[in-house]
């Protein structure tokens, strides 16, 4: 099979979801005309916020401000490290469950 099909398989799909999720409501709690005006600014600008005039870029860092991009950060950050947290409790639970299972097995 190809390396990239292990690596699709490997990717966290859940945490994508939900991330993605966090990030729309987010998106659908600004008004309408400020959705607009972010998504314009943001296509004038081709991801260089230099290729904005000095008002435009006042404007996106005000939209950014408002749309909270830091706590949106902080809340995906803070899904990644609970996955994180969990997949190692289950490590631990199976290792557990093996340590148990090989003491059986000796008849102890």
């Amino acid at each position: 099979m190809a390396k990239w099909i292990f690596r699709a398989k490997a990717f966290p799909w859940a945490l994508l979801i939900e991330a993605g999720l966090i990030a729309r409501g987010r998106w659908r709690s600004m008004p309408e005309r400020e959705r607009r005006q972010l998504v314009m600014l943001a296509r004038r600008s081709r991801g260089w916020p230099g290729n904005l005039s000095a008002a435009e870029r006042t404007e996106l860092w005000r939209l950014m401000v408002r749309l909270n991009v830091r706590d949106l950060a902080g809340e995906i950050v803070a899904l990644r490290s609970a996955t994180k947290s969990t997949r190692k409790l289950r490590a631990a639970q199976a290792a557990r469950l093996a340590r148990l299972a090989q003491h059986a097995r000796r008849g102890h």
